[in-house]
């Protein structure tokens, strides 16, 4: 946290980190209400459960042309290599086992990503 801020660590360390979360917590059913919405709104999905993760990976040689990938903090200790930090979400409304039907529902998630965000995830 101390490279991403620029800063010493102890203006992120995890206790302050914890105290913060400690106050979002009393505010968890509107921001999920909130999140849900947006999520509603940006793809028109309706759904119980969303699940999200993010993950990095990094790439060596002519990948530095590359405008979205960037350096910055590399959780697998290579700062010399610019990275891509990769989204993952998965709801109710996915449908699970494969089949025809399956081909289709990453396709469509894909469109109204490639709708709200332009092409190459750069906001529109």
């Amino acid at each position: 946290m101390d490279e991403l801020l620029g800063t010493g660590f102890e203006v992120a360390d995890k206790d302050r980190l914890y105290r913060c979360l400690d106050r979002v917590l009393e505010h968890k059913q509107e921001l999920f209400a909130y999140l849900k919405q947006k999520w509603a709104d940006l793809f028109g999905a309706d759904f119980e459960v969303l699940l999200y993760d993010l993950t990095s990976t990094y790439f060596e040689g002519e990948m530095d042309q590359n405008p979205k990938a960037q350096r910055g903090y590399s959780r697998d200790g290579r700062p010399d290599c610019v990275q891509l930090v990769i989204a993952l979400t998965h709801s109710d409304e996915c449908k699970t086992g494969g089949g025809e039907g399956a081909k289709h529902l990453l396709g469509d998630a894909v469109s109204r990503r490639k709708a709200t965000s332009g092409p190459h995830g750069a906001e529109a």
